[in-house]
């Protein structure tokens, strides 16, 4: 007699833990894939896509695409590889302004920093890459 009832409450319990989750934004490209998000207050925040970054005031609804580019990178007289562009593999955010990019150019790891919403990101790390074989 227990049991039924307890087959019951767990069912209850299931459904509703898996409505909870929405797809909330799909790209134009879609092998565009998410890499990381981070949010510095409950709606607003940066989203880092395999092409771009994205700006978000409304929970992830939309966003404001922010490319990474060789006209909005400041090297600061380091020489890149740059044949492939930046690979993004995630952003941080410390608030509307305050946001890092890290990721690869040509497979060295770099960091990407920016105190201006990403509009213009200066290169302040790369690790040299020494393969040996």
């Amino acid at each position: 007699m227990l049991a039924p009832v307890l087959a019951f409450l767990f069912s209850c319990i299931y459904f509703s833990s898996t409505a909870q989750l929405r797809q909330v934004y799909i790209d134009n490209n879609e092998d565009n894939d998410l890499r990381k998000i981070s949010f510095y207050n409950g709606s607003s925040g940066y989203v880092a896509f395999r092409d771009w970054i994205g700006y978000t005031t409304d929970s992830g609804r939309t966003f404001v695409k922010k490319y990474i580019t060789l006209s909005n990178v400041n090297f600061n007289g380091y020489p890149a590889n740059v044949t492939f562009g930046f690979g993004i593999k995630g952003v941080k955010a410390f608030n509307r302004d305050t946001v890092i990019a890290y990721g690869d150019y040509g497979l060295v790891p770099s960091i990407l920093y920016s105190i201006d919403g990403a509009i213009v990101l200066s290169w302040f790390f790369i690790h040299n890459l020494i393969l040996m074989f």
